[in-house]
C-alpha cells in the first residue's frame, strides 16, 4: 500500500490524451515545483520523486534523464527500458508479467515513502507512457493496468486542433474506470482548447481544475542552445507549476478531511439493511475496491488532536479481502473493466426501464445464456 496517501505523502500519475502533447515537460515542471515548495500550513520541506515505469526509445529518449537535468533536486527512477522508439507492446518479444511490473512500481514508491524523515513531505509523480489507453508490454491497456493503484491523475490534454475530442475521450475513460482527476493541464495556444474544456467540464462530477501554462519553445537543432532555452522556460514557468502543486495539495487535504469524517457522517445519515444500529462499533470506510480486495480507511482515534507541529493526525489504510463478496453480488471481483464497460453501455442505452411484461435485448441474451447451462 505504498501508493496510499497520508497528510505528508501524496502520489499522482500523469496520463496524456495523446503522444507528443508535453507530458514530460509538465511532469518535470510539477516535480521541480514540488521540490522547491514547502507545501501546507506546517511548511514542511517537500521532497519530490519522479518515476517512469516504462520507457521506449532508450537511451536516446529518457524522460527520467530529462527530469533530472532540469529538476536536479528531484529523485528519479526508471524501471523498464527498451531501445526501439515504439509502443511498449511491440518493444519486446518477452514482456514481463503484469504482476512483476506492478510490484516493481509499488516497490519504487514504497522506497521513496520510507526515505522520508518526519520533517519532510513526500510528493511522488508516476509518468505513464503514451496515451491513456496505450498498451504496456503485455498488451494490457495502461488505464486498466494502473487501476489497482488508483492514483489521483493529472491529465495532460491535447492543445492542438482536434485535441478537444481526444482530451474528453481520455477524461471519460479515466472517470469510467474510477480514477479521480483533480487537474487537467494544457498549453496556451491559438486553438484555445482550454476555454471549451473548462466550460464543458464545469458540470462534471468531481470536475478537474483546468490549468493553462505557456507553451515551451520550439526545439532547436543545437543541443546546447536547446538546453539553455529549456532551462529558461522552466525558470519562467515555475510560478505556474507551483500554483498547480498548491492546488493539488489543497484537494489532497480536503480528501483526507472527508475520509476522516466519513464514518461519523455515515452513522448519522445512513440506515443500513440487516443491521442493528446500536450494536455498530466501527464503520468500515471503503475508499475503493478492485479484484477481491477493498481499500479501507481507518480514521485517527484522536481526530481533534494535532501533532506537535500543528498538523492533523493520519489515519491508517488497510487492504481487506472481500470474503462476503459484497453479499453475493461480487463473485467476479470488483472493478472489472469488462463489467464496467458493459454497465456503462447499458446505462447509456437504457438507463432504467420497466421490466414486467417488457423485454430488451440484454435481458433476452442473458436469459438464453442461463437456460443454455441447464
Amino acid at each position: 500500500m505504498a501508493h496510499l496517501p497520508t497528510r505528508s505523502f501524496q502520489a499522482y500519475q500523469v496520463f496524456a490524451a495523446n503522444t507528443n502533447v508535453g507530458k514530460t515537460i509538465f511532469s518535470a515542471g510539477l516535480v521541480r515545483a514540488a521540490a522547491a515548495l514547502s507545501v501546507g500550513a506546517d511548511k514542511k520541506r517537500s521532497k519530490a520523486f519522479y518515476l517512469k515505469p516504462v520507457q521506449t526509445g532508450y537511451p536516446v529518449d529518457c524522460d527520467a534523464r530529462h527530469v533530472k537535468k532540469y529538476a536536479p533536486l528531484v529523485e528519479t527512477s526508471r524501471l523498464y527500458a527498451y531501445p526501439d522508439p515504439v509502443s511498449p507492446h511491440i518493444a519486446t518479444t518477452e514482456p514481463p508479467p503484469d504482476s512483476e511490473v506492478l510490484l516493481a512500481t509499488t516497490t519504487a514508491l514504497l522506497n521513496f515513502k520510507q526515505s522520508l524523515s518526519p520533517q519532510e513531505k513526500g510528493w511522488a509523480l508516476l509518468e505513464t507512457a503514451g496515451g491513456v489507453n496505450s498498451p504496456i508490454m503485455s498488451g494490457e491497456l495502461q488505464s486498466r493496468f494502473y487501476r489497482p493503484l488508483r492514483l489521483p491523475t493529472v491529465l495532460v490534454g491535447d492543445s492542438h486542433l482536434g485535441g478537444i475530442s481526444t482530451t474528453l475521450t481520455s477524461y471519460e475513460s479515466l472517470h469510467q474506470y474510477g480514477y479521480d482527476v483533480p487537474a487537467l493541464l494544457l498549453f496556451d495556444n491559438k486553438s484555445m482548447n482550454h476555454q471549451f474544456l473548462d466550460r464543458y467540464l464545469a458540470k462534471a462530477e468531481n470536475r478537474p481544475t483546468v490549468h493553462v501554462l505557456p507553451s515551451p519553445p520550439e526545439k532547436l537543432a543545437d543541443p546546447a542552445a536547446d538546453a539553455e532555452q529549456l532551462h529558461e522556460y522552466y525558470k519562467k514557468t515555475e510560478s505556474y507549476f507551483k500554483d498547480v502543486v498548491q492546488e493539488l495539495d489543497k484537494v489532497h487535504q480536503q480528501r483526507m478531511d472527508r475520509l476522516d469524517e466519513l464514518a461519523d457522517k455515515a452513522r448519522t445519515s445512513i440506515w443500513w439493511p440487516f443491521t442493528q444500529h446500536h450494536t455498530v462499533k466501527d464503520v468500515t470506510v471503503i475508499d475503493s475496491a478492485y479484484g477481491d480486495l477493498m481499500t479501507t480507511y481507518v480514521e485517527p482515534k484522536d481526530k481533534l488532536t494535532s501533532t506537535s507541529n500543528g498538523t492533523k493526525k493520519d489515519g491508517s489504510w488497510k487492504e481487506m479481502f472481500d470474503g462476503c463478496a459484497s453479499w453475493w453480488t461480487q463473485g467476479l471481483g470488483h472493478g472489472s473493466p469488462e463489467l464496467t464497460q458493459s454497465a456503462a453501455y447499458a446505462a447509456g442505452r437504457y438507463g432504467h426501464v420497466m421490466f414486467p411484461e417488457c423485454s430488451h435485448e440484454p435481458a433476452v441474451k442473458l436469459s438464453e445464456t442461463l437456460l443454455g447451462t441447464v
